[in-house]
């Protein structure tokens, strides 16, 4: 279910995609999964999004690279490792996916993602809700934003 979400995201405004080399995945704040399992979730990712990024090539005005890294980091983390602009306030060769839960229950949740790239390009979804039932997991997405 979260490599949907993160799909669903990742879709959403293609143009914050382009010449991305560095998908950085924010899981930080995901209560409801182990270390191993977030790291499960970027080592399935990588093929993911090679697949996503040939899928939408041929977009007009969309520039694309090749198997771009996926990489664990808390979003706090980026400017630490060089990964942003000299004032913090854009990632040239990336963006930043965060996945937050809010309320964690026994077999649903509510959280809230994002997408961000700059001030000026990012968007996202808050109260988000999603459940599990006899081993599947479904999730709707609300209020969206941008900037």
């Amino acid at each position: 279910m979260y490599l949907d979400i993160i799909e669903e995201i990742y879709g959403r405004d293609s143009a914050l995609n382009d010449g991305m080399r560095v998908m950085a995945l924010d899981l930080t704040q995901v209560r409801n999964l182990s270390d191993s399992e977030k790291e499960a979730i970027r080592y399935l990712l990588e093929p993911l999004l090679e697949t996503w990024q040939k899928d939408s090539i041929g977009s007009p005005g969309t520039v694309k690279c090749p198997n771009p890294n996926v990489i664990l980091v808390a979003e706090e983390d980026l400017m630490e490792q060089g990964l942003l602009s000299e004032d913090g306030s854009y990632f040239p060769e990336g963006i930043l996916i965060k996945i937050r839960t809010v309320r964690n229950r026994k077999n649903s949740f509510t959280f809230s993602a994002k997408k961000w790239s700059s001030g000026l390009g990012a968007n996202g979804y808050d109260d988000c809700k999603a459940s599990f039932k006899e081993g599947a997991g479904t999730y709707k997405l609300n209020f969206t934003w941008i900037s």
